[in-house]
């Protein structure tokens, strides 16, 4: 009997060119931002950031954005704990004032820590 360990290979980041349903990174556009699950090279999920996807920026207020020096294409350096992580900045005036609202399971977001907690936040 042979037996094999096989560990789920996960996807973030390829080259724009291999995806159709994904979103551009907007850093770099010759890559695209799409999460696909491989185990025993069979596709198992793929959770797409297509244009109607909310997206991996970081969303923060008007006055939180002024408070950091921070327009619209700025990005910023979120740290949680040890981990931390670069994310484009969107302006959004329905995120309560001290908050900010960052998806979780988006390429990134694997380098920080619990999905609901305290952050810092600096122009990166």
């Amino acid at each position: 009997i042979h037996s094999q360990v096989v560990v789920p290979s996960p996807l973030y980041v390829m080259p724009s060119v291999w995806v159709k349903l994904a979103r551009l990174k907007p850093r770099d556009p010759q890559l695209a931002e799409r999460f696909e699950l491989y185990w025993n090279d069979q596709l198992l999920a793929t959770l797409q950031l297509t244009p109607d996807a909310w997206g991996s920026e970081l969303r923060l207020n008007a006055a939180a954005a002024a408070a950091l020096d921070l327009g619209e294409a700025a990005a910023v350096r979120v740290a949680q704990g040890e981990g931390s992580a670069e994310f484009d900045v969107r302006i959004d005036d329905a995120v309560p004032d001290g908050c900010i609202w960052l998806p979780s399971a988006v390429p990134g977001s694997e380098a920080l820590g619990a999905a609901f907690g305290p952050v810092a936040v600096e122009k990166a």
